[in-house]
């Protein structure tokens, strides 16, 4: 099961005015997962949740590019921003990498993000977003 593998982050369903859910509590609607693609487990759990396997090694590349490619099952964007880590050198850049489908956003850091994440998840589920 995905939420119980070392490299599932967090899983929310949104639900569309802002706030979310923790996924376990809201098996239904629309998703956000959100995935740490430094574990060794993480194709395995790409491949279980369905994504093809042009996409999931597009995800779980250790150098990407920013890029974006639409296909009939969904759109990959993969985007390149300025490392705000504490004590991290800025010109580190760290890579977003997504795939939204219907009713389904995958999401993809490394583990030097995990303190943005986890304030990400708690900000929707106890504020919801601006």
């Amino acid at each position: 099961m995905v939420h119980d593998d070392p490299c599932f982050v967090f899983g929310l369903e949104l639900d569309g005015q802002g706030r979310g859910l923790p996924i376990e509590k809201a098996p239904q609607g629309l998703h956000w997962i959100h995935l740490d693609y430094s574990f060794d487990s993480i194709d395995q759990i790409l491949a279980q949740l369905g994504l093809p396997e042009q996409i999931r090694e597009s995800l779980t590349r250790p150098d990407t590019r920013p890029r974006a490619m639409v296909t009939d099952k969904g759109t990959l964007l993969v985007m390149r921003g300025i490392n705000m880590n504490p004590g991290s050198d800025p010109e580190d850049m760290v890579s977003l990498r997504m795939w939204y489908e219907e009713n389904r956003l995958i999401s993809l850091s490394a583990s030097t993000q995990a303190d943005v994440r986890s304030g990400c998840q708690k900000r929707f589920v106890e504020r919801g977003w601006p």
